[in-house]
């Protein structure tokens, strides 16, 4: 039987869509953490040495995250075809 003519159920359509939202915030949240007026605060020199450092590896921290509820995400959908 054809399976890909047939819609995709509800719950996998959600959650595609909210995978793509959170790719968009954690670059949005980057952004902002990088280029606004914070970026004065933890780059001050009265911060301590090692804030760069936090930042970076918060951001790399939610994208190494991200990345497996991605992967996550997709060997459910080809284990459910």
């Amino acid at each position: 039987r054809n399976n890909y003519c047939y819609p995709l159920p509800m719950n996998r359509i959600d959650r595609s869509e909210g995978l793509l939202d959170r790719v968009v915030l954690l670059f949005l949240f980057a952004l902002f953490l990088l280029l606004s007026p914070l970026r004065e605060w933890w780059a001050a020199d009265d911060s301590p040495w090692y804030a760069p450092y936090l930042i970076w590896a918060l951001i790399i921290a939610l994208s190494f995250w991200l990345r497996r509820q991605l992967l996550r995400h997709a060997r459910g959908e080809r284990d459910g075809d």
